[in-house]
């Protein structure tokens, strides 16, 4: 659920503050993580909207797992990066 709310707040603020039309979500995973990237290709993150509640929520979800992530702003955009750790319980 984590990984999807994720997702879902990365390409809301995309359309909400970026200027991009379009985004990159990947979404991958092994036996120990889940690991998913959202780029786009918008005005990157303007220095007001670093601290915005989406992201710290987002920061905040990922926390509570134990997880890794990454938000920034690159030449041409914006990427989230975030490494969820997977908890499989052994019987």
């Amino acid at each position: 659920m984590t990984a999807f709310r994720l997702v879902q707040e990365a390409l809301t603020n995309t359309l909400r503050h970026s200027g991009s039309k379009t985004a990159r979500v990947v979404v991958s995973h092994d036996d120990n993580a889940i690991s998913l990237e959202v780029t786009d290709e918008g005005s990157g993150i303007a220095p007001d909207r670093a601290l915005g509640l989406g992201l710290l929520g987002m920061r905040e979800r990922v926390n509570q797992l134990g997880g890794r992530l990454q938000i920034a702003s690159h030449v041409g955009g914006t990427k989230v990066k975030a490494v969820l750790p997977i908890s499989i319980e052994k019987s």
